[in-house]
C-alpha cells in the first residue's frame, strides 16, 4: 500500500512537471516552416494560404534581402506594422507587389505564432539586372552600337542575350568592311544594388578595300552571247568599287542598279547573287557576281519627246515581272494614259510585237494649256477667293497636269465642306476651247445647296455638363455653322473632363442626325472603369530615401486618377538632374479600380565630365562690322547624388579675354509639406564692361566674389525663391590716364574705383507662369517681381546701401495664327544716389531684350568720354529707375520661319523721377524674323529709334541671337 502511494505520488509529479513543460513550450513561439512565396516569377498563394489560416494580429515583421531595399518601401509595399491584423489576402497582395519590383527571383516567409498573434520574417533573394551599356574606342555612332544591345534596362541580365548582342555589333562592324574588328567586354558589378554595367571596347581595325571583281552571266537561251553585257556590267563595277572601302549598303545599291540596267536591255526577271572572299591578311574582298538572265523581251520606243525612254520603261516597270507577260496593246493603253494626265489629249500609242520585242510609236500632238478657270452658280462664297485659294497652282503652271487639277477639286470642296456647305458638289468640270490653238478654259459649276447649322448639341446621360466647356453656347437659339473642327473640339474636351474625373479610357462618340438642313448631335459617352491611384512600385534596386521619393510624387494611393499629377511627378524627379531616365507606367494587368504606378528611376553617372571649346565676338567697330574674336574655353565637372539624398555638387569654368567665371555649387532637396531645393554657391566673375561703339578697349572691369545660398519651390505655375549671401564688388579702370574722364561720364563716385567693397545681401523673388510654351508661348501670362537689398558690412562705404526693386508682366494673346505678345518692366533702387550705386546693379536699356534700336546697355541717359586725343565717345552709364514696355506681332510665314513686327518704349532716370518726362522716352520701330529650331527660335531684329539725341549716336541696331524678346 505504501508502495502504491508512492507510486502515485511521483506520477502526479511527473504529470504536474509533463503539464508545466507542456504549458511553457505552448506559451512560447512555435514556428510554422518556412513558405516559398515567389519562385520562378510565380506567386504560390496556395502555400502562404495553408501556412497562413485565419486572421491574426502582427506582432513584429523583419525581412533580410541581399540588395538594397528600404525599410519605408518594404512596409509600404506589403502594409505590415505591428498591431494591423494580417491574413493570407494580405500577405499574397504584398508579395505581389514586392514581385512588380522586377528584381526578386525568390521570396521565402517565416511565420511564427505567440499568444494569439503572428510574427513574420521574409528572405528576399534577387537576380543580377542589366543597368546600362557603354561603348568605349569609338567617337561617332556610339548610339548606333548600342542600341544593337537587346537587353533593356532593368531586365534580368542573361549571358546569352549579351553574346547575342555583341554578335550584332559585329555583324554591323562588318557591314561598313572592318572583318577584322576585336570586340572586348567587362563587366561592373553593384553588389549593393546587383546591377551589372556593361562595358564594350570597339577596335574597328582597317576598313577592308574591295580587291577583284568578277561577273558571270547565265541566261536561259542557251545561243545567246552574253560578253558585251557582262564586259559593260564589269567595267561599271569595277569603275564603282574597284579599290573603295567597303561597305554594304554599296554593295546593295549596285546590285538594284545591275538589276534596272538589265531590265532597260529588256531582260525584266533576273536574280543577282553576290559571293564575297574575305582575305584578312591583306584585307582586302573579292566579289564575284553571279547573274542569272530570263527570256528577254526588247521594248523600243518612237516619237516620244515629252517623256524619256527611261521614264517610259520605268512605268511599264511599275508592273514588276508580270510586265514581261503583257501585251502590247495593255501596255500602250498604259503609256496613252500618262501622256493624257499630263494634258496630251490628243496623243496616240500604237503597240506592236515582234517575237522578243515590243515596239511603240507614239505621236504625241500639242500639250492642252489651261489659260482661265470659270468658276459658275457661286453665290455665297467670292469666286475670285475660290480660284486663288483652289486654282492657283493649276494657273500657274500653265499646262493641264491631271494631279494638280485633282488637288484643286479636292481644295474646293473642303472649302465649302468647311462654310458649311455639307451637300455641295462639283459637277464634272469641262474644258472649253478658247480662240488660240490648244488653250482651254477650265469651267467648274457647282451645287452649293443650303449651308448646315448645328442646331442641337445633346450629351446623353450627362446633362449637367451642357453648360460647360465648348457645350455652353445655345445652339437652339444661335446656329453654329457646321464645322467638323466643333465636332473635335467638344470629343477633346469630353475626354479630357472624363480624364480628370479619374476614367482612364472614355469612349465618346457622335450620332449626327440631318433634316433638310439643321444638324442634331448627341454624344454618347461611355467612361468605362473609373480608376484610382494604386501603389507606385519603384522598379530594381534604388539608394535614392523611398521617403523623400514619396514626397516629390504628389499623388497618394487611393485618389482620383489624374494624368496632370503624374506629369508633376516626373518633371519634379527630372529637376533632380541625377536619373537618366524617368518612367510611368500604369499597371493595366491589375484588375482592381485602383491601378498601381512601375516607376523606373536609373540613375545617371555618378561623375561626369564635360569641356566647351569656341570663339565669340568681342566687339562692334565702325556700327557693322565684326572686330575682335576671342577664344572662349571652358569645362563642368558633376558629381550626382554622392550623398545618396538627390544632391548634386556642379562646378563650371569658363574663360575669354572679356571674361572669366568660376562658380562651384552644391543642390540638395529638402523634403517638407512643400518639396524645397537646397542651392549653395561659391563664386569668382569678372567682366570686361565694352566701351563705346568703335573702340577696341574696355572701360572698365566688374569684379564679383561671393558665396551664397538659397531655397526655392516649384508648383504647377508658381515658383518662389529666396537667397542669402556675401558678395565683394569692384570696379577697376585699367587705365589710370583715362580713369578721371570715365569716373565722370559713368557717374561714380571716385573713392569706390579699384575698391573691394564686401555686401551682405537678401533677394526674394517670385514668379508666376501660365504659359503654354516656355520657348514659344503662344497665349498665356508671366509675372516676375523679385527684391534685391545690398547692406555693406563696413561702415565706410555706407553710402553704398540700397534696395532694388524690379517688376515684369508679360501677356501673350492668340489672334488666329497671329500671337500679340506685350511685355512691361518697371524697376527702381531705394536710399541712395546713382553714384553710390555699383554699376553692376544698375538698371540699362537697349540690346535684344529691351530697346531693340540702341546697342546693348547704350540707351540715353549716356555718359560722355573724352580720350586722349580730345575726341568725345558715348559710354553707358544706367539709372536708378526704368521702365520698359515692348509690343510685337508674331506672324507665321512658312513652316518654321515667322515674322515679327515690332514697337519698343523705355525711360531711365538718375537720381529722382523728375527724368520721367514725355520728351525723355524712348522708342524704337522695326522688324524681324524667327526660324524654330529644337534649341528654340533663332532670331534676327532690326529697330530704329525715332530721334537721336547726339550727333555721334546712329539710328538703328540689328541683333541675331537665340530665343524670344521675351
Amino acid at each position: 500500500m505504501q508502495y502504491i502511494n508512492q507510486w502515485t505520488l511521483h506520477f502526479l509529479l511527473a504529470t504536474s512537471f509533463l503539464l508545466c513543460a507542456s504549458s511553457y513550450i505552448f506559451s512560447q513561439e512555435k514556428c510554422c516552416s518556412s513558405v516559398v512565396a515567389l519562385s520562378n516569377k510565380v506567386v504560390h498563394t496556395e502555400s502562404i494560404e495553408k501556412c497562413i489560416v485565419r486572421p491574426l494580429p502582427l506582432k513584429n515583421v523583419t525581412f533580410d534581402a541581399d540588395i538594397y531595399l528600404q525599410k519605408e518601401e518594404f512596409i509600404y509595399l506589403t502594409d505590415l506594422m505591428p498591431g494591423v491584423m494580417v491574413d493570407a489576402a494580405s500577405v499574397i497582395k504584398g508579395v505581389e507587389y514586392l514581385h512588380k519590383k522586377n528584381k526578386f527571383s525568390s521570396i521565402k516567409i517565416s511565420v511564427l505564432y505567440s499568444d494569439e498573434s503572428i510574427s513574420l520574417h521574409y528572405s528576399l533573394e534577387s537576380f543580377w539586372t542589366f543597368k546600362k551599356v557603354k561603348i568605349r574606342g569609338v567617337f561617332q555612332e556610339r548610339n548606333v552600337f548600342a542600341q544593337c544591345y537587346v537587353m533593356s534596362r532593368g531586365d534580368q541580365f542573361s549571358q546569352s542575350k549579351h553574346n547575342h548582342s555583341i554578335l550584332k555589333i559585329k555583324k554591323l562592324l562588318e557591314r561598313d568592311g572592318y572583318f577584322g574588328n576585336k570586340i572586348t567586354t567587362s563587366f561592373e558589378y553593384n553588389e549593393k544594388t546587383k546591377d551589372i554595367t556593361v562595358y564594350i571596347s570597339i577596335d574597328k581595325g582597317k576598313q577592308f578595300t574591295y580587291h577583284r571583281i568578277e561577273v558571270e552571266i547565265q541566261g536561259s537561251d542557251d545561243g545567246a552571247d552574253y560578253d558585251e553585257l557582262k564586259k559593260h556590267i564589269e567595267k561599271k563595277l569595277l569603275h564603282v568599287l574597284s579599290d573603295k572601302k567597303y561597305k554594304k549598303a554599296i554593295m546593295n545599291r549596285e546590285a538594284i542598279a545591275v538589276k534596272t540596267y538589265l531590265s532597260h536591255k529588256g531582260y525584266l526577271q533576273t536574280r543577282v547573287a553576290v559571293k564575297e572572299v574575305i582575305n584578312k591578311i591583306t584585307r582586302t574582298v573579292d566579289v564575284l557576281w553571279k547573274i542569272t538572265v530570263l527570256q528577254k523581251r526588247s521594248i523600243v520606243f518612237f516619237g516620244n519627246r515629252f517623256f524619256s525612254t527611261k521614264e517610259l520603261l520605268e512605268k511599264i516597270y511599275a508592273f514588276g515581272k508580270s510586265a514581261w507577260l503583257m501585251p502590247a496593246t495593255l501596255l500602250a493603253e498604259e503609256i496613252l494614259t500618262a501622256y493624257k494626265h499630263k494634258g496630251f489629249w490628243n496623243a496616240r500609242v500604237v503597240g506592236q510585237e515582234e517575237k522578243d520585242r515590243s515596239f511603240f510609236v507614239i505621236q504625241e500632238g500639242a500639250r492642252a494649256i489651261i489659260k482661265a478657270v470659270e468658276i459658275r452658280n457661286v453665290g455665297a462664297i467670292d469666286s475670285f477667293f475660290l480660284k486663288k485659294k483652289c486654282f492657283r497652282k493649276v494657273l500657274h503652271h500653265k499646262y493641264y497636269d491631271f494631279q494638280l487639277y485633282n488637288e484643286a477639286i479636292k481644295l474646293l470642296s473642303n472649302v465649302y465642306m468647311n462654310a458649311g456647305f455639307l451637300h455641295a458638289v462639283v459637277i464634272d468640270p469641262t474644258f472649253v476651247a478658247l480662240e488660240e490653238d490648244d488653250e482651254y478654259k477650265l469651267v467648274v459649276t457647282i451645287e452649293e445647296g443650303k449651308q448646315s447649322y448645328i442646331t442641337s448639341v445633346e450629351i446623353a446621360g450627362y446633362h449637367e455638363l451642357q453648360a460647360e466647356g465648348p457645350f455652353k453656347k445655345n445652339f437652339q437659339q444661335e446656329p453654329v455653322l457646321c464645322d467638323m473642327k466643333i465636332l473635335d473640339q467638344q470629343q477633346a474636351w469630353l475626354v479630357q473632363h472624363f480624364q480628370q474625373l479619374g476614367y482612364l479610357h472614355p469612349r465618346v462618340k457622335p450620332t449626327i442626325t440631318m433634316q433638310e438642313h439643321d444638324i442634331s448631335i448627341v454624344w454618347t459617352v461611355d467612361p468605362g472603369e473609373k480608376v484610382y491611384f494604386g501603389k507606385t512600385i519603384v522598379g530594381g534596386s534604388s539608394v535614392f530615401p523611398f521617403t523623400s521619393l514619396m514626397k516629390i510624387i504628389r499623388y497618394a494611393q487611393g485618389q482620383q486618377w489624374d494624368q496632370e499629377k503624374i506629369k508633376q511627378a516626373f518633371k519634379g524627379l527630372k529637376e533632380l538632374n541625377i536619373f537618366e531616365s524617368i518612367t510611368f507606367t500604369p499597371d493595366m494587368t491589375d484588375k482592381n479600380q485602383e491601378k498601381s504606378i512601375i516607376l523606373k528611376i536609373h540613375a545617371d553617372d555618378v561623375y561626369e565630365v564635360r569641356f566647351r571649346a569656341g570663339v565669340e565676338l568681342q566687339h562692334v567697330q565702325k556700327y557693322q562690322t565684326f572686330n575682335g574674336l576671342t577664344y572662349k574655353i571652358g569645362g563642368t565637372g558633376l558629381m550626382r547624388n554622392p550623398f545618396e539624398k538627390g544632391d548634386v555638387i556642379r562646378l563650371d569654368l569658363d574663360f575669354a579675354a572679356s571674361h572669366r567665371e568660376v562658380v562651384a555649387c552644391y543642390k540638395r532637396p529638402l523634403f517638407f509639406k512643400t518639396p524645397l531645393m537646397c542651392n549653395m554657391q561659391v563664386y569668382s566673375i569678372a567682366y570686361d564692361q565694352p566701351g563705346f561703339v568703335g573702340s577696341i578697349n574696355d572701360i572698365y572691369t566688374l569684379m564679383q566674389n561671393g558665396f551664397s545660398w538659397g531655397m526655392e519651390s516649384k508648383t504647377n505655375f508658381l515658383e518662389y525663391s529666396f537667397r542669402v549671401g556675401c558678395e565683394g564688388m569692384m570696379t577697376k579702370i585699367k587705365d589710370p590716364l583715362m580713369q578721371k574722364s570715365l569716373i565722370a561720364a559713368i557717374d561714380f563716385q571716385p573713392q569706390l574705383v579699384d575698391q573691394m567693397v564686401p555686401f551682405f545681401y537678401i533677394e526674394p523673388t517670385v514668379m508666376l507662369e501660365y504659359l503654354d510654351n516656355g520657348l514659344n508661348p503662344t497665349s498665356g501670362f508671366l509675372t516676375l517681381c523679385s527684391l534685391k537689398g545690398m547692406i555693406p558690412f563696413q561702415k565706410k562705404y555706407k553710402d553704398t546701401l540700397f534696395v532694388k526693386l524690379l517688376c515684369e508682366q508679360s501677356f501673350f494673346i492668340p489672334l488666329k495664327t497671329v500671337v500679340a505678345a506685350c511685355r512691361i518692366r518697371f524697376g527702381h533702387i531705394f536710399y541712395r544716389k546713382l553714384s553710390a550705386i555699383m554699376p553692376s546693379e544698375r538698371f540699362y536699356l537697349g540690346g535684344s531684350h529691351s530697346l531693340r534700336g540702341y546697342e546693348a546697355d547704350l540707351a540715353p541717359p549716356l555718359g560722355v568720354f573724352v580720350d586722349e586725343e580730345l575726341q568725345e565717345h558715348l559710354v553707358p552709364r544706367g539709372g536708378k529707375s526704368m521702365l520698359n514696355i515692348n509690343a510685337e506681332l508674331r506672324v507665321p510665314i512658312f513652316k518654321k520661319l515667322a515674322g515679327v513686327v515690332f514697337q519698343d518704349f523705355g525711360i531711365l532716370s538718375g537720381d529722382t523721377f523728375v527724368d520721367f518726362k514725355p520728351q525723355n522716352f524712348l522708342a524704337s520701330t522695326g522688324f524681324g524674323t524667327r526660324f524654330y529650331t529644337p534649341l528654340g527660335p533663332l532670331r534676327f531684329d532690326i529697330g530704329w529709334r525715332w530721334r537721336k539725341q547726339t550727333p555721334l549716336e546712329r539710328s538703328f541696331a540689328w541683333f541675331l541671337t537665340f530665343g524670344q524678346a521675351f
